[in-house]
């Protein structure tokens, strides 16, 4: 199976930084995130906007088909650049990944197109499971659009919020960085 790590967002909230560099625990959040999904996945795919920055990645480094797009486009230029048909999905900007509820959601996503969590009002697509036969769905959305917007055309099973707790109880595998203060934020925990 293939791990996706979106990374190819302008950190425009955050100063203009890239928050693959951004250091925790003595680590880079990219560094950090491979070395977590390493153990779990045969191939790894990060989708950036610049190769050059990355290259010295032990990981499949792919350009962004249409960079400057969001999170959208980027999901489908990583799910063309997959080897494998299924797919977890993750950020580069989310320091708490939980191993459990990631493989927990492959092996539950059955005959579905995608596997995502839910809790409440919030869906989670950006730490969730994608067949690649989601590409022509992806495809008809506009690139600018929610991610959300492609999954009135695929067959989408929720992980809800009681079977997220268990795996996840604080949600933490959801956190993402969007601003310095965030970070601040996250830092003080590891300190």
């Amino acid at each position: 199976m293939t791990c996706i790590i979106l990374s190819g967002g302008n950190g425009e909230r955050i100063g203009g930084l890239d928050k693959a560099f951004l250091t925790i625990g003595g680590e880079t959040f990219i560094e950090r995130k491979i070395r977590q999904l390493t153990p779990l996945f045969e191939e790894i795919v990060v989708v950036v906007k610049e190769i050059e920055p990355y290259a010295h990645l032990p990981v499949r480094i792919i350009a962004d088909q249409i960079p400057g797009l969001g999170p959208l486009a980027g999901l489908c230029t990583g799910l063309k650049a997959s080897s494998s048909n299924i797919n977890f999905v993750t950020t580069v900007d989310s320091p708490f990944f939980r191993p459990k509820l990631a493989s927990w959601l492959l092996d539950e996503i059955g005959d579905f197109d995608a596997h995502v969590p839910r809790h409440g009002e919030f869906t989670e697509p950006l730490f969730a499971v994608y067949r690649r036969c989601c590409i022509p769905a992806i495809e008809r959305s506009h690139p600018r659009r929610r991610v959300i917007s492609f999954y009135e055309y695929i067959n989408v099973k929720y992980a809800e919020d009681e079977i997220i707790r268990t795996l996840d109880p604080q949600h933490s595998c959801f956190v993402n960085i969007n601003s310095k203060e965030e970070y601040q934020q996250i830092l003080n925990t590891f300190s």
